[in-house]
């Protein structure tokens, strides 16, 4: 693969950074009463912190921010350039020749490697080929589907769809940010808590069932592939789907 390609990393270790989020809402929540530029109250014998809430929540957000942006680019999985998407890790070149399309939807883990984590999802680049079973490799960017286009202009994908979900997966944010500055919690507080678990429940079924499972039927109905499709391996470079 020649220098001018575009590299994609493995998105892998954001599965585990969501565990950050909830953790810093919990601090924020226990210093809801206390303003944000004050120190919180805590204290260790003589020991006693004063940096203030703000300092503490920004550079926990910082910290989330990096891990989710930056530790990627130790991994690289692929490059897309003029000769097509070349694997790095299996040192396979799918030329463009060969290759009749790119999807990109995200698929349950539950139901790729058989096991039982229900909350794990993947955001896989499905290959389409023209002759040949379609090739997914998990754990990639959407942006891989700009970098295709930009390649090979002709290709068809389904970077407008994918593009309209991964902004609405990515404005789970935007409560989080408020909730994290602000502590209006009041808002919460006062809301019957049977009504906040059946929001929480409606947005879940919404976020983690429909919005994916329906960009995966629309790819399963345009290019007459198997998906979500069971895997030999829990952890793959890549994997294939067969079509119907």
């Amino acid at each position: 693969m020649p220098a001018k390609s575009s590299t994609f990393y493995s998105l892998a270790v954001r599965h585990y950074v969501f565990v950050l989020p909830p953790l810093i809402l919990l601090l924020r929540f226990a210093t809801r009463k206390q303003d944000i530029f004050s120190p919180p109250p805590l204290a260790l014998g003589s020991w006693q912190c004063n940096i203030s809430v703000f300092t503490i929540l920004t550079a926990l957000l910082a910290l989330l921010l990096i891990l989710y942006f930056f530790v990627p680019l130790l991994s690289p999985k692929i490059k897309i350039g003029p000769q097509g998407i070349y694997i790095l890790h299996a040192n396979r070149l799918f030329t463009w020749d060969e290759i009749s399309g790119a999807s990109h939807v995200v698929i349950p883990q539950w139901q790729l490697a058989g096991d039982e984590n229900w909350f794990d999802w993947e955001k896989t680049l499905i290959i389409h080929r023209y002759q040949q079973a379609s090739v997914a490799i998990p754990d990639i960017s959407i942006f891989s589907l700009w970098a295709c286009k930009k390649y090979s202009p002709g290709l068809k994908t389904n970077l407008l769809t994918q593009g309209i979900a991964s902004v609405i997966y990515s404005a789970w944010w935007l409560p989080f940010l408020y909730f994290l500055y602000t502590a209006d919690w009041n808002l919460i507080i006062s809301i019957n808590m049977l009504n906040v678990i059946s929001l929480v429940c409606i947005v879940g079924i919404f976020y983690w069932l429909i919005l994916p499972y329906s960009i995966c039927i629309m790819e399963k109905k345009r290019w007459h592939i198997r998906i979500p499709c069971q895997r030999q391996a829990e952890h793959t470079v890549y994997y294939l789907i067969s079509k119907q």
